[in-house]
């Protein structure tokens, strides 16, 4: 199954970037809500980077990103961004969520994106995260809340037109419920208008 979506996912990057230009303001505003909290000497991993538009736009503003894909196409584009554009600090690797390499309490921020609502196993997403993450570190999970809407099912026929499954149909409440069941508590919480609805989340353990 995760070759399979690797594939998918790899042949899906060369076009990522046009894609993604109709949510062009909502992913600015992620990175604005995301801006509010980091400062300078923040060590920040992204899971689900793709091709590193939320980390191209901290670049700027941290010391250090961990950017990381499942898919060694997005992250061969995203270095091949990172070199054109002379960006130094952040390091694009190849990784499984679930099964991260780096040591326990590495990383100040972390960031998943619009990646556990696609995840066969979000739960243990979540879990590899709160490990790498310090305890008094943030996790930003912004993500698609599309059940029960009007695009939901349009939104999973698109999703299995381009080849993934979408495991996860959320309402905003029923999102807020699973992060909190999963071991962080909410500490603010925003919606963010784009293609489908974004439920822009900020979470410390608890």
């Amino acid at each position: 199954m995760v070759r399979d979506e690797q594939k998918i996912w790899s042949k899906f990057a060369k076009i990522y970037d046009r894609f993604m230009k109709k949510d062009k303001f909502a992913y600015e505003e992620i990175i604005t809500l995301i801006k509010k909290t980091t400062i300078p000497t923040d060590e920040i991993l992204e899971i689900g980077t793709a091709t590193g538009i939320i980390s191209f736009g901290l670049s700027n503003y941290v010391n250090k990103i961990i950017a990381t894909d499942f898919s060694p196409k997005m992250i061969s584009i995203a270095k091949k961004k990172a070199h054109i554009n002379n960006i130094h600090n952040i390091n694009f690797e190849v990784q499984d969520v679930c099964k991260l390499t780096y040591e326990d309490n590495s990383f100040d921020k972390a960031i998943i994106a619009n990646v556990l609502h696609i995840m066969p196993e979000p739960k243990k997403a979540l879990a590899e995260i709160k490990r790498v993450l310090r305890t008094d570190g943030i996790l930003y999970a912004p993500t698609f809340v599309h059940a029960g809407g009007k695009k939901a099912g349009v939104f999973s026929l698109l999703a299995g037109l381009i080849g993934f499954k979408v495991y996860s149909k959320w309402t905003e409440d029923k999102y807020h419920q699973f992060i909190e069941d999963n071991g962080f508590k909410i500490i603010d919480k925003s919606m963010i208008k784009a293609s489908f609805p974004i439920s822009f989340v900020s979470c410390k353990h608890v």
